[in-house]
């Protein structure tokens, strides 16, 4: 799943016009419960990877969250849970140095949707 706002930067304090252009992206996945979940993505060039915390469990699996400042458009990424990597179900996969990955858009128009803007994909 995927979620964005428009990112206000250290909650409106010393943000930069840089911050300005960016939109939090939240990204979730729905995975049994687990004891390392990591996103990792073209944002930063494969470089790092961003730990998932769990919000919430029930009958054995868990929501992962994070939220990802991205500017608009298309990243390549990938889930690391307990060490293997997975794509997302329902988005749609490339191939870039001989390994898929999931494709997600960051569209700028959705920021001129009001003050915070959304757009989901359950993973």
């Amino acid at each position: 799943m995927f979620r964005c706002f428009r990112s206000s930067g250290n909650d409106g304090e010393n943000a930069t016009s840089e911050d300005e252009d960016r939109i939090l992206t939240k990204f979730s996945l729905l995975q049994p419960i687990e004891k390392s979940v990591f996103v990792r993505g073209s944002w930063d060039d494969f470089r790092g990877r961003t730990a998932m915390k769990s919000r919430s469990s029930k009958d054995l699996r868990s929501v992962y969250e994070v939220e990802i400042p991205l500017k608009p458009g298309k990243y390549l990424f990938r889930y690391y849970v307990d060490g293997k990597s997975c794509l997302a179900k329902l988005k749609p996969v490339e191939t870039y140095n001989g390994e898929n990955y999931s494709v997600l858009h960051v569209l700028e128009n959705a920021l001129n949707c009001g003050s915070s803007r959304s757009h989901e994909t359950r993973s």
